[in-house]
């Protein structure tokens, strides 16, 4: 551990290198959470995930604070409709940094018809009514089914409650390594 890890609160850091693929780095902090990250070769951005760790005998165990089909989402309703994209009420997903996250799908009305909001609501399937969306990211991690208010509104926009891109957050669910000595 360098001194910043230790200042830091690490109480223990493994470091991987796999040609060509990249290098990986795990932090386990002694207050039982854990920061992972990956750098790919030829990315722009590295992977990552954060959440909590524990030691089950000569097993350490690592879970996410985010969980695929929950990621935390919250609905903004506005009556402004000038950020509509060809008239399609549902807007590009946001972070809470205001960025946008266009590989953000959303599911509506509890079916399978996936629309693109980033693309004009580039739809598989056409609908009436919206009574519920899901948003579900290009690497697989997805919120709960989240029910529309019934309440006028021009535009409603999904903003996940991270201030990262999910794009880059890699799922560890009760994800198990064997320490060796």
């Amino acid at each position: 551990l360098t001194a910043k890890d230790r200042k830091d609160g690490v109480q223990s850091t493994y470091t991987y290198v796999s040609p060509p693929h990249g290098e990986g780095q795990l932090l386990l902090y002694k207050n039982g959470t854990f920061y992972y990250s990956h750098s790919v070769a030829m990315q722009s951005e590295d992977m990552f995930s954060q959440g909590n760790w524990f030691k089950k005998g000569d097993t350490l165990i690592l879970d996410n604070a985010i969980k695929n089909g929950h990621v935390p989402i919250q609905l903004s309703y506005s009556m402004d409709s000038t950020h509509l994209l060809d008239s399609f009420r549902i807007g590009v997903v946001k972070n809470l940094k205001g960025d946008e996250m266009p590989d953000g799908l959303v599911a509506i009305n509890r079916d399978s018809n996936i629309c693109l909001p980033s693309y004009g609501g580039m739809c598989r399937e056409q609908y009436k009514t919206i009574d519920s969306i899901k948003v579900v990211f290009e690497n697989g991690l997805s919120s709960g089914w989240l029910k529309i208010e019934d309440r006028p509104f021009a535009l409603v926009t999904p903003v996940v409650q991270t201030s990262f891109p999910i794009t880059f957050y890699m799922v560890f669910d009760q994800q198990k390594y064997l320490i060796g000595k």
